[in-house]
């Protein structure tokens, strides 16, 4: 099981820059369920174990059994002993290297509510299943040789109210000067560089850049150094290059290694006069994979980093430029991956709570309390303290994923899962977080102007000839990005592979086809409705999303079945009618 750094684009060296000074907690905890209001299990043993980072009701768990809202998470730990790689119980000796130095505890995320503790000392608590969060904990350390760990953990789900769900340092920063160096790999060369007060934004200047594109993902490497100089005037530094040089070569007090990559996204016009997605100013056409990013074992996890590398490289095989990584936020690692093998990703934000399908029947049920308006749509009532809890997950989600090159796009409201009548206003507060990205207020549906207020215009259409865009000729709707954010769907199950729920979900718009003739035929009937529409001015369609990158727990309707040990079409055979769709698009 491989749980490699978990942070991609802050690797942290030693002061001699000999190795990686970080510990990675993932393995067996302590673990139990307990009331609301329980006592916080302090010096006590827990009478169940489970392997973090899965899931509890996961296979890789250890556990497989229902949560109930309500857990304790224990574990003991060592600070100034030896590495034991076995038992993943000790922390390196030289992780503190100076009285001076913080030792920091890094969550990747905890769903949803989160209090922990370190030797009985409250140290930290945060609110938000997807974004990640650090305790500073060296003042709640006793003088014990071991150290005690406890999360009391809170995770309503579906159940809650105010919650999104998806698929289900101690030094004066005033004495720190920061330095960045910007280098080519290729050409080993620093490119570029920077200092700065601690705490304010530096920009680097790279003449003629390699721009990072699909085709070339290229990533210059980035360091960042803490130097403890005196400098009063670091405007001045900036301009002097003996002064510069000074600062640069100064001893470092924290350093941390990168990868950045140069690019731009935006609404462009091709030279039909169409609105297009551009990618570094070039009309580039959107052909994407629904990804829901499940496992068997893992269920939310993937079993091992590696495994990420394989599902983006099978859909970049397919001819597949893009995920749409739906309802759901991975790790830093699955972003490191879509970064340096050049896939574009359009991430979804998790729903407010309540939003769910009731597979019983036909209605589709959304938030708390909810009413059906045939002229205004999902008429959600949303609280404040959702309305507050969303915007503030949104804004970590965003904030914390600025740095990724592939993620070119987000997603708000999904099919009207827990979307309010001012998708509009939610739409302007949070594109005026990232301007270097764009923003789909709704996919599906509820796409009327009223909720309109981001880049794109997205349908999903599941007919079994294919689907067919909105018409935008001739509206104000021209000015947005015309995709389809669903399509296809065309399922069949492999007879030798097992099926991981007795319940199946087939909806009306899957076809259920027998074997991968039967799939290209319909899958080339649909390719044949959608290709006019490329280049149509009533359609200008940019983009298409397909259902889907892999079989999932209720669905049979992926390019490879859950497990990943049987790819269901001939590859190279979809590679190709891709790359005709790009030809038609460009042509």
């Amino acid at each position: 099981m491989s749980w490699g750094y978990p942070r991609p684009q802050m690797v942290r060296l030693l002061p001699d820059s000999a190795g990686f000074n970080f510990f990675n907690l993932n393995g067996k905890w302590q673990y139990a369920l307990h009331a609301p209001g329980a006592k916080l299990p302090f010096g006590k043993t827990l009478k169940d174990s489970i392997i973090v980072p899965f899931p509890p009701e996961s296979f890789l768990s250890g556990l497989q059994t229902m949560p109930n809202f309500h857990m304790f998470y224990r574990r003991m730990f060592q600070v100034g002993q030896p590495w034991d790689h076995a038992s993943h119980s000790k922390v390196p000796t030289n992780i503190i290297t100076s009285p001076t130095q913080e030792l920091l505890l890094n969550f990747g995320a905890v769903d949803w509510q989160a209090r922990v503790f370190v030797d009985q000392q409250h140290v930290c608590s945060h609110r938000g299943g997807y974004s990640r969060f650090t305790c500073a904990i060296s003042s709640a350390l006793s003088n014990k040789s071991e150290h005690e760990l406890i999360l009391d953990v809170h995770d309503p789900t579906e159940f809650g109210q105010d919650n999104l769900f998806g698929k289900q340092r101690s030094d004066a920063a005033e004495n720190l000067t920061a330095a960045v160096l910007v280098t080519d790999p290729q050409r080993n060369m620093t490119v570029g560089s920077a200092v700065g007060t601690v705490g304010t934004p530096l920009t680097i200047n790279i003449t003629n850049p390699r721009l990072w594109s699909t085709s070339d993902p290229f990533l210059y490497d980035v360091q960042v150094a803490l130097k403890n100089t005196s400098q009063p005037d670091l405007t001045s530094v900036q301009e002097d290059p003996l002064a510069l040089s000074s600062v640069l070569s100064a001893p470092a007090v924290d350093t941390v290694s990168s990868y950045a990559g140069v690019r731009t996204v935006s609404k462009c016009l091709d030279r039909r006069g169409l609105t297009r997605f551009c990618l570094n100013g070039q009309p580039t056409f959107l052909n994407g994979l629904l990804d829901q990013g499940m496992w068997p074992d893992g269920l939310y996890t993937a079993p091992a980093d590696e495994a990420h590398a394989f599902d983006i490289g099978l859909a970049q095989q397919a001819g597949f430029n893009m995920l749409r990584k739906h309802v759901k936020v991975e790790p830093d690692v699955w972003f490191a991956y879509t970064d340096k093998m050049g896939t574009l990703v359009i991430q979804d934000i998790p729903s407010p709570v309540g939003s769910y399908f009731d597979l019983a029947g036909p209605t589709e049920q959304c938030c708390y309390p909810v009413a059906w308006n045939s002229s205004q749509g999902y008429n959600n009532v949303v609280t404040p303290a959702m309305r507050a809890n969303y915007l503030q997950e949104v804004k970590d989600i965003v904030e914390q994923h600025m740095s990724s090159p592939s993620l070119v796009a987000y997603i708000l409201f999904n099919e009207g899962w827990g979307q309010p009548l001012d998708t509009a206003q939610i739409t302007r507060e949070v594109m005026a977080l990232d301007r270097t990205r764009l923003f789909n207020s709704a996919s599906g549906w509820n796409n009327s102007d009223q909720y309109l207020a981001g880049d794109f215009l997205d349908l999903h259409d599941y007919s079994p000839l294919g689907p067919t865009a909105l018409a935008v000729g001739g509206t104000n709707l021209s000015q947005l990005i015309n995709v389809i954010g669903e399509w296809g769907s065309v399922g069949f199950i492999i007879p030798e592979r097992p099926i991981y729920s007795k319940n199946v979900y087939i909806p009306n718009y899957a076809l259920l086809g027998f074997d991968f003739t039967t799939w290209l035929q319909r899958y080339e009937v649909m390719l044949a409705t959608i290709a006019p529409q490329l280049t149509d001015p009533k359609y200008a369609l940019s983009g298409l999303v397909y259902t889907e990158l892999t079989d999932a727990a209720f669905d049979i309707t992926g390019l490879c079945t859950y497990d990943r040990i049987v790819i269901k079409i001939s590859v190279p055979v979809v590679a190709q009618l891709n790359a005709r769709m790009y030809e038609l698009f460009a042509a």
